[in-house]
């Protein structure tokens, strides 16, 4: 791919996906119920490169439950500051074992994996 060599920071992995921790009001409500996802902290070389948004559901579920391609990024009044909006939606419903988290993801996604921490 023509940005893998531009990303430095990454091992010169060009990485598509983010994942958002999530309770299970807001998971609901927003991520499924809205199809969006507010007030996201990304640097704008990141997001540049960013396809997918996976939400990981906090307890009692804690696991990736679903992802979704990004459609845009509606820029907040606080720089660096997103709202995720998405492009059809969620795709979900599997639960990797908690050993095999992140290959399972993966494999099942078909995408490589950025984790986000909230602030």
């Amino acid at each position: 791919m023509m940005y893998e060599k531009e990303i430095k920071f990454f091992d010169e992995v060009a990485l598509d996906t983010i994942v958002v921790p999530a309770h299970p009001k807001g998971f609901e409500e927003v991520f499924l119920g809205e199809k969006r996802w507010p007030n996201l902290k990304i640097d704008q070389k990141r997001k540049a490169y960013v396809r997918f948004i996976a939400v990981y559901q906090t307890r009692p579920v804690s696991t990736i439950t679903h992802y979704v391609e990004v459609e845009r990024f509606d820029p907040l009044e606080q720089k660096g500051r997103y709202t995720v909006i998405f492009k059809g939606e969620p795709k979900g419903n599997y639960s990797p074992p908690p050993s095999d988290f992140w290959v399972a993801f993966k494999a099942q996604a078909r995408v490589r994996v950025m984790v986000f921490h909230a602030d």
